[in-house]
């Protein structure tokens, strides 16, 4: 005996609910086309079990089993390592122009300027030592000097503590990440047992990855639960529900801020953000000691004229005494006795009214090559201007490296694209052949139920 009307009828209905699926699982993707990280998902049809009859096999239909996510494992590693890189140097491109801008300004470099025309003012005295107003110049120049050193201090210190802020809220953040991660694993590993697999919250969770590898490098491996466990740096962040939170603490000399696991490791690695936090820091440090050296350099080199026993005389007549206070750029200055009085500025090699000695000398400093440590290997503006190239040309140089991944990111985000993105043209044109499909088995349905009723009501008349 063959397929009776009654499995006819079966056959039209799981026909109907098989693209009804299907049609939902499109209106689903077409719904999420500009949905960040949704990747497109598919009803997977597949027969039902024929029948066995005498007079052959007999199909019994068809049915949507699960529905599959689009995706690709590899992809979304290599994604994930880009946008590590494209991070490192999109944070320490931003650092290092920030370092940059303290000590350039309209394409110059204004301490270097201010010392310029603090040495020019000392040889302007040369020609008129006794001038109080020329006297005048010369300590105001020196102030402005010794202010723009402070100011570039104050400066490294602002986004010094500024770096060190939002290291604090990455950590916040990166917490909250972790635990939410931690919160699908749990989601994932509930459901999927029972309704197949959770393609939402996996895209989800995914995405959440993806964040966090922006940070840091990531080692992620899923259990056959489908849970995931994530290590950086050997150490474990995620596993399964557990989460490891992060801490931060300052380290080194000079102190930074990083960030580490709860065992003290730090989290900071090849790449990510942290890592571009960390190149700053470093060129922070390096900024400063160097700023530090000149500062001292400028002050013992200047006071060792001003100040020499027996060789630097006042406009009285009085043994010259140091022009600028302080150690560094934070804390130079001029002498507050100077700067209170043009007659202890100390022109004079001599004594004797009118010398212009000591003030000649200081004037010819500005060509004397006495850094570093006067060993005489840089003058005091060539050391500026060599500071300020130095940083300019890593800023350059990061800012170069993100663009070559800034492309490189675009690339493999197309290429995920690809993979799991929702194609509207595709979905449009997939809807239309599921709903004739739908249409079809409707049809059959209503053959079907025509057959029926013909054999009850009407074989009889």
């Amino acid at each position: 005996m063959g397929m009776t009307l009654s499995g006819i009828m079966n056959i039209g209905v799981s026909g109907a609910k098989a693209h009804q699926s299907a049609i939902a699982v499109a209106s689903h993707n077409i719904s999420n086309t500009n949905t960040p990280g949704y990747s497109r998902q598919r009803a997977e049809l597949v027969t039902l079990p024929v029948l066995q009859t005498m007079n052959g096999q007999f199909g019994t239909g068809v049915q949507a089993t699960t529905v599959t996510r689009s995706d690709s494992v590899f992809v979304d590693a290599a994604l994930r390592a880009e946008a590590g890189a494209q991070a490192r140097y999109d944070t320490s491109s931003s650092g290092l122009q920030d370092l940059d801008a303290v000590l350039t300004s309209s394409g110059g470099v204004p301490i270097g300027n201010a010392l310029t025309d603090f040495f020019n003012s000392a040889q302007a005295m040369t020609t008129n030592p006794e001038s109080l107003a020329v006297r005048q110049t010369f300590i105001d120049s020196g102030k402005k000097l010794a202010n723009l050193f402070n100011t570039a201090s104050q400066q490294l210190d602002l986004l010094h503590t500024g770096r060190d802020a939002t290291i604090s809220q990455d950590a916040t953040t990166i917490n909250s990440t972790l635990t939410q991660i931690a919160d699908l694993n749990k989601q994932i590993t509930t459901s999927e047992p029972n309704s197949g697999a959770a393609n939402d919250l996996r895209d989800k969770r995914d995405a959440l990855v993806l964040q966090l590898g922006s940070s840091m490098d990531l080692n992620v491996s899923e259990a056959t639960n489908g849970s995931i466990t994530i290590t950086a740096n050997g150490e474990a962040l995620v596993s399964g529900f557990n989460v490891s939170p992060v801490q931060t603490a300052s380290t080194g000399v000079p102190p930074q801020m990083e960030i580490q696991s709860g065992n003290g490791v730090s989290l900071t690695t090849m790449n990510g953000s942290l890592r571009g936090m960390k190149d700053t820091y470093d060129a922070e440090a390096a900024l400063r000691s160097q700023l530090d050296t000149i500062a001292a350099g400028v002050i013992s080199n200047v006071n060792a004229i001003h100040a020499a026993p027996g060789a630097a005389f006042d406009l009285n007549g009085n043994q010259g005494v140091a022009f600028f206070t302080g150690t560094d750029a934070a804390s130079i200055a001029v002498n507050a006795v100077v700067a209170a009085d043009p007659n202890k500025v100390a022109a004079a090699s001599t004594a004797a009214p009118g010398s212009n000695g000591a003030i000649l000398k200081l004037a010819q400093l500005q060509d004397q090559k006495v850094l570093p440590g006067g060993a005489g290997v840089s003058t005091l503006n060539d050391s500026l201007t060599n500071l300020a190239s130095g940083v300019g040309s890593q800023a350059k140089n990061a800012l170069d490296l993100k663009s070559v991944h800034d492309l490189a990111l675009t690339t493999w985000q197309q290429r995920q694209q690809s993979i799991n993105g929702v194609n509207m043209d595709e979905e449009l044109s997939n809807m239309m052949t599921l709903q004739h499909a739908y249409q079809a088995a409707a049809r059959v349905m209503s053959a079907v139920d025509m057959m029926m009723d013909t054999i009850i009501n009407k074989m009889g008349a």
